[in-house]
Order: C-alpha cells, then sequence, then structure tokens
C-alpha cells in the first residue's frame, strides 16, 4: 500500500472545511482555530513527507486517472482527468501548504467572527490551489 498519495493530498482540504461547515461547530470558535491549525499542520507534515520522497527520476509515479463512479470522466467524449507531480509543481505545492498553515497561525488575532466560515474558505482555496 503506497502511503504518499496524491488524490488525498489534493482532495483533503475540501473534505475538512466540509467538517468545518457543519452544524456541530457553531459557537466553537477556539475549538475550530485549534483543529484548522492542527490539520494545516498535519498537511504541511504531508506534502514535506511527499517533498523527501519525491523521485524526480520516476515521471509517472503516481496515479495518473482519477475515476469517478467507477467510470472515467467524460469517457462518451474520451476525456479524463488526471493529476501529476513533477519537481517544480512539488516546491509549489509545498510552498502552498506552508502558506496555508502559516495563513491559518496568523489569522488568530485577526478573524473575531465566523471562524468556521473562515477556514473552510481558506481549505477550499488550498484544494482549488493545489488542483
Amino acid at each position: 500500500m503506497n502511503l504518499l498519495s496524491l488524490k488525498f493530498l489534493i482532495f483533503s482540504p475540501i473534505l475538512i472545511a466540509v467538517i468545518f461547515l457543519l452544524p456541530i461547530f457553531t459557537g466553537k470558535s477556539v475549538l475550530i482555530r485549534r483543529l484548522a491549525m492542527l490539520f494545516s499542520g498535519m498537511h504541511f507534515f504531508y506534502t514535506v513527507l511527499f517533498l523527501i520522497f519525491f523521485n524526480n527520476s520516476l515521471i509517472y509515479n503516481f496515479p495518473s486517472e482519477i475515476t469517478i463512479l467507477g467510470q472515467s470522466w467524460l469517457s462518451s467524449l474520451g476525456i479524463s482527468l488526471s493529476f501529476g507531480v513533477d519537481g517544480i509543481s512539488m516546491t509549489l505545492v509545498f510552498l502552498t501548504s506552508f502558506l496555508v498553515f502559516i495563513s491559518c497561525m496568523a489569522s488568530k488575532g485577526c478573524i473575531k467572527s465566523k471562524f468556521s466560515l473562515f477556514y473552510a474558505l481558506i481549505f477550499i482555496l488550498e484544494t482549488s490551489v493545489l488542483g
């Protein structure tokens, strides 16, 4: 089993964003802030593991096609969705993850209300930049 998954790296921030928008987090600003910092730190650590174990000689060492419900994306037109990482984009993935981690730490004193919406939008932004 491959521990480092490109799908998990890209789509895990959107999962935590959906969790932050659940009604169980209303009025729990300290919990939301701590969870956001914890998740962004863990995601940054996961990105560092990607950077450490990245093999630049193997261009296609990650799964190249994401299937949705067992079929390729728009298979009738012959269109598929694929994600890949090379040396330059791996550096940009690292930088994006680092900036999200820093922004979660720096927002402690600035954000006064709607914590769950703010952090959900931060993680949606991270998913869109990584994708």
